[in-house]
């Protein structure tokens, strides 16, 4: 099972949200508009400590409509944005969220031209599955979500052992000013936290990781499973968890493998 979450805009709220995850153990992908910086929202001089241990994405540099837009003006939305947060994190900028929502087959392309290998809608799905589509990766849930613990609860009593069960939670920072209900998110983090069968990571791990499944070479016979990514790999065998260290061909059955 995994829990991620994803937060837009950059608003000053997430110095108290992102303390908040820290102190339960959360990770979450943060998607920036670096045209945006200051006023109400964080200062790019604190992108990097702000965000240590969470993830950064991109949320292009204005935050414009982008199915109204002309094809070199989401070409630069996108690479900007991506540019500037790099070098204010010193990190790759892989993933992104859109603006209002919205997209069309000409944003997907831009993304795809851009090298950005995800991006989340708010496209609520109530499920907990992975999405068939990176470009196109629907959460779960809004933070304000009726559901929410519901949700949560019940992946927490989730058996199934044939499927990741992934949960997706999404929002504004400046939500919880607004709505005054933090209690709500320090709650659900509370109920969530410190559960041995959660992996708790941020969106592009996630990606990561099902790319490194990928690429896995299994035996036609099941008998050895060859990992060529650097990163550990785990799989069921069975009713048994096994590591594949990156680089490393091990066998399923018992038997001695080179």
């Amino acid at each position: 099972k995994c829990l991620t979450f994803s937060y837009d805009d950059g608003n000053h709220a997430d110095r108290r949200l992102t303390e908040l995850f820290a102190r339960y153990g959360m990770k979450a992908t943060f998607n920036l508009n670096s045209g945006t910086f200051g006023g109400q929202n964080i200062a790019p001089e604190e992108v990097r400590t702000l965000y240590e241990g969470q993830e950064v994405a991109s949320h292009t540099v204005s935050h414009p409509n982008l199915v109204r837009m002309a094809d070199s003006d989401l070409a630069w939305e996108i690479l900007e944005d991506c540019r500037a947060l790099e070098a204010l994190t010193g990190r790759r900028v892989d993933g992104f969220a859109y603006p209002y929502g919205t997209w069309n087959d000409a944003v997907i392309r831009a993304l795809e031209a851009c090298g950005i290998r995800y991006a989340r809608t708010v496209n609520a799905t109530g499920g907990f599955f992975l999405p068939e589509r990176w470009l196109c990766w629907h959460p779960t849930c809004h933070h304000d979500d009726p559901r929410l613990m519901d949700l949560g609860n019940s992946l927490i009593r989730d058996q199934a052992s044939q499927h990741l069960r992934l949960m997706y939670v999404w929002g504004h920072s400046y939500e919880f000013d607004r709505n005054d209900n933090w209690r709500r998110m320090e709650d659900f983090c509370a109920l969530m936290a410190g559960k041995p069968d959660i992996w708790y990571a941020a969106n592009g791990q996630i990606v990561d990781a099902a790319e490194n499944f990928a690429r896995l070479r299994i035996a036609r016979d099941h008998s050895f499973v060859y990992n060529p990514s650097a990163d550990p790999v785990w799989i069921s065998v069975g009713n048994r968890a096994v590591k594949v260290p990156g680089g490393t061909r091990i066998s399923l059955t018992g038997e001695k493998c080179q």
